[in-house]
């Protein structure tokens, strides 16, 4: 139901006012409607600053205000372009058009000029002073494509973490100042959610991989654990080891190996799923949780993982170098109960140890067998694969 004025309340009203005549005339009455309707629009952005502030991810908060600024305005282009620490150089670019996200190859080389811009106007401006300001039309120029009309820095303590383009309306028409406050209102509550949301990430994840640390590694073991033993569910653990990497860090150099690294963990997070949990175990050892995932499927996406990383090419110096892995895989599910997450890892980590003495590159199941001091002569894949079933 749509909300009445404070002047349709008025006139509503059993009790009428002897002077309503005198203030509607000098004009009282619709300044106070006025002031109505801006305690409503404020009432609405502390609601949103409320939801804002439950986001645990940036894109969670792109989402929120996205969906937000497009119920009220309706711009042509949206464009959210951010770092996700202060020591980022190259940025991220999302980009909603006609009210829907799009894919877009739109990128930026450095965020360092803009960043630079923003120390020292920390404040919204319109896109024609935008330009004139920086006066460098390379750095200008590439945003044209979206009909901006407004640039929103997006602020940690005065620090600029991004910026918000803000194209014409999808009508024909133009903004009006009441709706240019509600947009940077909304923002600043933003920017303080992205901030937060980005500490809690750089709490919970390894710097050098971007995948998640060994400590939230274990919390959301534990969870699934739990979750296992209430509701009879199922998950699956995998524990890689980069195979040799001592020897490739001798050979080509830590920054090569550090490239390594990287390159095997964004390997790994293309062959699982969003919900599933992939975190650098510590040194060159990753872990991932595969949530709800059989023990037969888990091992099509370990064999997939070993596949890929086998393939994958990592140019260094002007040299083509390659890494493989090996890979140790354990379940829990109602028929193989694990009393707690020590048992769990300790299980991947007896596979892993079995697919390093077989040869290295390779993937092994646990099996009961594993729990013995030698592992046995006819440990194949194929067989305890087989044996699993």
């Amino acid at each position: 139901m749509a909300k009445i004025s404070f002047l349709e309340e008025l006139e509503s009203s059993s009790t009428i006012l002897q002077n309503y005549e005198a203030l509607k005339e000098m004009g009282i009455l619709e300044h106070i409607d006025k002031l109505t309707g801006e305690i409503r629009d404020l009432e609405s952005i502390l609601e949103h600053a409320g939801n804002l502030a439950s986001k645990q991810s940036t894109d969670q908060i792109i989402e929120y205000m996205t969906q937000k600024l497009l119920e009220k305005i309706a711009p042509k282009y949206l464009v959210f372009i951010y770092v996700e620490d202060f020591a980022s150089q190259a940025p991220k670019v999302q980009v909603y058009q006609n009210m829907k996200r799009v894919e877009s190859s739109f990128s930026l080389p450095s965020f360092e000029p803009y960043r630079h811009f923003f120390t020292l106007t920390p404040q919204s401006v319109d896109f024609d002073v935008f330009v004139y300001m920086i006066d460098r039309p390379h750095l200008t120029d590439p945003f044209l494509v979206f009909s901006p009309q407004r640039i929103i820095p997006i602020l940690s303590y005065g620090r600029p973490l991004g910026f918000v383009i803000v194209g014409k309306k999808v009508i024909d028409q133009s903004y009006t100042e009441k709706e240019f406050r509600f947009i940077e209102r909304l923002i600043n509550f933003g920017s303080i959610a992205f901030q937060n949301a980005l500490h809690y990430q750089q709490a919970i994840m390894d710097v050098k991989t971007r995948l998640f640390n060994h400590s939230y590694f274990i919390q959301r073991l534990d969870e699934e654990l739990s979750r296992t033993k209430r509701y009879q569910s199922k998950f699956s653990v995998l524990m890689l080891d980069v195979d040799h990497f001592k020897r490739f860090n001798d050979t080509h150099g830590h920054l090569a190996g550090d490239l390594v690294l990287e390159k095997v963990a964004q390997t790994i997070k293309s062959c699982i799923r969003f919900e599933d949990i992939a975190a650098r175990f510590g040194g060159e050892e990753f872990v991932v949780i595969l949530a709800q995932c059989t023990q037969n499927y888990a091992w099509l996406i370990a064999k997939r993982i070993l596949y890929r990383i086998r393939e994958t090419v990592v140019e260094y110096e002007n040299k083509q170098l390659k890494v493989t892995v090996s890979i140790g895989l354990a379940t829990c599910n109602s028929t193989q109960n694990v009393p707690d997450s020590a048992t769990l890892i300790q299980r991947a980590d007896k596979a892993l140890y079995a697919s390093k003495e077989r040869g290295r590159n390779r993937c092994t199941l646990y099996h009961d067998s594993l729990d013995t001091e030698k592992i046995p002569a006819d440990l194949s894949e194929e067989n305890i694969y087989r044996e699993v079933q």
